[in-house]
């Protein structure tokens, strides 16, 4: 139904347009765009996703793209790119989901199919906590001691991070695309 790239590249074998990393597609001719509230119900139900909210498939196709800009930030191309490479690798997802597992499921199940679906539950998650159910506007900012706080280096610094959980500090990693 949906899905982003993480790296430039062809969608179509009959077209040699070339993608950017960050786009995302969403498939206009999928019957799910009728019943899309019963689909992320559904989705919700089998541990696909972190939210029955309808717009979960949204969010979370954007939380990649968002993952995608923070660790080309973060990193150089050949870092980002082994990252990205790792984060896919089957021994690399059953090490970490050997430590990490019930923390990760704790999320949603999908969230321990890699370091990426792992951000991409979790930020969907935060941020659809975030909105008022009826005008769906924040009412509160979802990234505040969140993994994905962009804070100064000087509150940094000075933060007490007593009351970060191992899965928060894991969240942390994947999404600055350091070691796992």
């Amino acid at each position: 139904m949906a899905f982003n790239l993480f790296f430039p590249c062809k969608v179509k074998q009959s077209s040699e347009k070339i993608f950017r990393e960050r786009n995302l597609f969403f498939n206009q001719d999928s019957y799910t765009w009728k019943y899309l509230d019963d689909f992320a119900d559904e989705n919700f139900q089998n541990g696909k996703a972190a939210s029955n909210h309808f717009l979960d498939i949204f969010t979370h196709e954007f939380s990649h793209s968002a993952h995608t800009d923070n660790l080309l930030k973060k990193n150089n191309l050949n870092s980002y790119a082994k990252f990205i490479d790792k984060a896919l690798d089957k021994e690399t997802i059953e090490r970490i989901n050997k430590t990490y597992g019930q923390e990760l499921s704790s999320i949603c199940e999908y969230a321990k199919t890699s370091p990426l679906e792992a951000i991409g539950c979790d930020l969907s998650r935060i941020i659809i906590e975030s909105l008022d159910k009826k005008a769906l506007l924040p009412i509160k900012n979802s990234f505040q001691n969140s993994p994905y706080e962009n804070s100064s280096f000087l509150k940094k610094l000075i933060k007490d991070n007593k009351d970060q959980t191992p899965l928060d500090n894991l969240l942390k990693n994947f999404w600055n695309g350091k070691r796992y």
